[in-house]
């Protein structure tokens, strides 16, 4: 498991992301991270 603490502006994003994707914070991290590894990749 990996914590981060995010300035509270990006975690507003982050959360309002997750909300329009009608999923969890941490699922929607995940996802953004598998995406942004495959673009990298």
């Amino acid at each position: 498991m990996l914590r981060v603490r995010l300035p509270n502006e990006l975690a507003q994003a982050v959360d309002r992301a997750a909300r329009n994707a009608k999923t969890s914070r941490s699922e929607w991290v995940r996802h953004a991270l598998a995406e942004a590894l495959r673009r990298a990749g």
